[in-house]
């Protein structure tokens, strides 16, 4: 993330261990249902610069709601995990 610039990751089937997302730096902020054992999308987010709130009512093991603000200007960031095994309408 930081040799790309990027300050905002939307993951699907994040490497995890017991409930958490190991192998990142200590810097970055972690969103993701913190309840579940399996976690299947997480939003990461590197830079200290945005102001970020998570939507837990909106937030399971396969899907995070994260709102970020930066300036004046608010972002709703989605990330989903879509089971293949599972019909999507």
């Amino acid at each position: 993330m930081e040799a790309d610039n990027i300050d905002c990751a939307l993951v699907q089937e994040p490497h995890s261990y017991r409930s958490s997302l190991p192998g990142y730096p200590s810097t970055y902020d972690f969103f993701y249902d913190p309840n579940s054992d399996i976690i299947k999308a997480a939003i990461i987010v590197r830079s200290r610069h945005l102001s970020t709130f998570i939507d837990y009512k909106n937030t399971d093991y396969n899907m995070v709601t994260l709102e970020v603000i930066t300036g004046s200007t608010a972002f709703t960031l989605f990330s989903y995990y879509f089971e293949p095994s599972k019909n999507i309408d």
